[in-house]
């Protein structure tokens, strides 16, 4: 899309009290810029700015910056919070220091006018707690893919301004993007916290999320809005996989220990190249299993799916589907939050369950379907 070109963008942006035109200067310093210690957010690409804007409304205990390549967009975010009421008073007409002035109201948020390729230049190694990136330029000629804010040249870039417990949330509209992203982040060597082919739809990932102008205008259409929350480490998400046999999950070391063999000794596995067969068409009920590995509650779950099988061996099918190797599966059945357990008979839904439950719960689900 050809941007149009804003007559004087350039001059309001140096002389906004929101923006910092030197940021450079600061560099692994940003807390002396806010004047505390509070964590730092960045949008990455934050367009005219009403994501960022309003996270620093609801967070006022966390630092905001963000980051936008064209004076032309950015200047429509200046207009707005220097006309917003949160700025009613006279606004200065030069900054008076390189820091925000004490006549901004959003004194926890500051903008910056540059390319995303320059941030290891902005901040410190380490400095940054959370990166967003919201509807970000597709780039959708394969020869442009390392211009995409997913690719893996942009995913270390990110790795050296995140500190050890940092994490990146990226939402867009476009499947091929979010796709494309899920896909880097494995040799990137990053971790799924967290993935949703349908955010407004997920229970878990919707709750507190703050919409872009993009995002109302997609999701107004009935288009689906996909997001993924990954980290450099282990986190609260999924501290599972540091020490998966802690007293809060089910099962014993041996169920843990086996939990890889059984998913492949499963009864079954499901593929898009065996799903009209096996679930389809089956003659028994099937309940299927959609998990990934990087997910705790899936693990929690695998001795209970792997119990079931051999309990009702000849009775229906208990089977397992890795949502990373099947998608498009996963996103025909609008599994939103895993683990996603959908018991099928004569080839239709009949239950559906959302995240750990009990084996009496599975069981009183299974009998319904064969009663």
């Amino acid at each position: 899309m050809r941007l149009r070109n804003v007559t004087g963008s350039e001059e309001l942006i140096a002389k906004s009290i929101y923006v910092c035109n030197q940021p450079e200067t600061y560099r692994g310093n940003w807390n002396s810029f806010f004047k505390n210690e509070n964590p730092i957010h960045i949008e990455i690409g934050m367009g005219k700015g009403k994501f960022i804007t309003e996270m620093a409304k609801r967070h006022p205990d966390i630092n905001y910056i963000g980051i936008e390549k064209y004076s032309s967009v950015l200047c429509r975010a200046v207009q707005k919070l220097e006309q917003s009421e949160l700025a009613k008073s006279d606004i200065a007409s030069d900054m008076v220091s390189s820091q925000i002035s004490d006549k901004a109201e959003l004194k926890n948020l500051v903008l910056i006018c540059t390319d995303a390729f320059d941030i290891a230049n902005i901040f410190g190694q380490g400095e940054v707690d959370r990166i967003y990136l919201n509807f970000s330029d597709p780039w959708p000629k394969e020869r442009h893919s390392d211009r995409r804010l997913t690719s893996h040249s942009f995913l270390d870039l990110y790795k050296t301004i995140l500190n050890e417990t940092g994490r990146l949330e990226f939402k867009t509209d476009n499947e091929s993007l979010f796709r494309f992203g899920l896909n880097e982040l494995l040799p990137s060597d990053w971790i799924k916290e967290a993935v949703t082919f349908d955010l407004h739809r997920d229970p878990n990932m919707a709750t507190g999320n703050v919409t872009t102008e993009y995002e109302e205008k997609f999701s107004a259409m009935g288009k689906p809005i996909f997001k993924f929350v990954a980290s450099k480490h282990h986190s609260e998400y999924h501290g599972e996989r540091k020490n998966p046999l802690s007293k809060n999950t089910m099962g014993n070391k041996e169920n843990e220990v086996n939990y890889n063999k059984r998913s492949i000794d499963m009864e079954l596995m499901i593929k898009e190249d065996n799903f009209q067969k096996e679930v389809l068409e089956s003659d028994i009920p099937v309940l299927v299993d959609f998990y990934a590995d990087w997910c705790g509650p899936c693990k929690m779950m695998a001795p209970v799916i792997a119990g079931l099988a051999k309990d009702y061996t000849g009775r229906c099918k208990i089977a397992k589907c890795n949502i990373d190797d099947e998608m498009e599966l996963a996103g025909r059945y609008r599994v939103l939050s895993i683990p996603t357990i959908i018991i099928f008979k004569n080839g239709k839904p009949e239950n559906i369950i959302v995240g750990a439950v009990s084996k009496k719960e599975l069981v009183e689900k299974l009998e319904q379907a064969l009663g």
